[in-house]
């Protein structure tokens, strides 16, 4: 690391009364007139942002979902070209967490036949609408199990 890149850094330094997650915009702004000391406090911010983090296994996850994200930005021709493939990798993951979810609420939900098609008598025809209305309770409850399960682990997460 050159000595200008430090003494730029030390130039553009943070006020010690930023709070954790602010963004100093006239900061970053000023330091990316510099690319390489850009690149050193941007990692430097990554790095302590996973430090922070009391988990030791979320923290080894976010160190190789960095390794990743930056292996994509090297690999890309553009920045451009990197942030979609980083936006395209995050559109993936959420794809898996949903299937995730449908898988378990798949498994929490009880099993249902599919409704038989409709009779021709009038009696017949109320049996059929009133098993599928109960064939759509059932699918609102699979939701709201569903829903009610994702805000108790986000509330786990949180607490953590």
């Amino acid at each position: 690391m050159s000595s200008e890149i430090i003494n730029f850094k030390r130039k553009t330094e943070k006020p010690a009364e930023i709070k954790q997650g602010d963004f100093d915009f006239d900061y970053w702004s000023k330091l990316a007139k510099d690319p390489e000391a850009f690149e050193v406090a941007r990692e430097a911010e990554i790095n302590k942002h996973i430090a922070s983090i009391n988990d030791s296994n979320a923290q080894e996850r976010m160190r190789r979902l960095q390794w990743r994200v930056e292996m994509e930005r090297k690999r890309s021709s553009s920045p451009l070209n990197a942030a979609s493939r980083i936006y395209d990798m995050m559109w993936a993951s959420v794809g898996q967490n949903i299937k995730a979810l449908d898988e378990l609420a798949g498994m929490l939900a009880p099993k249902v036949t599919k409704t038989p098609k409709a009779p021709k008598s009038s009696k017949s025809l109320k049996e059929s609408k009133i098993a599928e209305s109960n064939f759509d309770s059932v699918h609102f409850q699979k939701d709201n199990n569903v829903l009610k399960f994702a805000k108790k682990r986000a509330e786990e997460v949180l607490a953590d």
